[in-house]
C-alpha cells in the first residue's frame, strides 16, 4: 500500500512539474516578431524531476538524447506553443520547425 501511495506521489509531483513547465514556455516566449524560441527537456531521474532550457530543436533534441542515455525516463521536449513531445516524436518536432 505504501508503495501505491508513493507512486501516485511522485506521478502528481510530475504532473505539475510538467504543468509548471509549460506555464513557463508560454510565459517567456518573446514578441511574436521575435525569432528565438525557448524549448524545455523534462525528464525524470532517481533525484526527482530535471528540467533545462534550450534555444533550439537541434539543441533541445540533443540535451534530451543525453538525458536518456544517462538513464533519466520519461524524457520530453516542451515547445513554445506548449505542444510536448516524447522520444518517438522527436523527429516530427524537427520536421515541424523545419530543423
Amino acid at each position: 500500500m505504501h508503495d501505491s501511495r508513493h507512486c501516485e506521489s511522485a506521478l502528481v509531483g510530475l504532473i505539475h512539474a510538467l504543468d509548471a513547465a509549460a506555464s513557463r514556455v508560454r510565459l517567456e516566449r518573446k514578441s511574436p516578431g521575435s525569432r528565438t524560441m525557448k524549448f524545455l527537456i523534462t525528464a525524470l531521474d532517481t533525484s526527482g524531476s530535471v528540467t533545462l532550457q534550450r534555444e533550439s530543436v537541434p539543441a533541445a533534441v540533443k540535451k534530451a538524447a543525453e538525458l536518456i542515455s544517462d538513464g533519466c525516463w520519461d524524457v520530453e521536449i516542451i515547445a513554445p506553443d506548449g505542444a510536448a513531445y516524447q522520444p518517438g516524436e522527436f523527429e516530427q518536432l524537427k520536421e515541424r520547425v523545419g530543423a
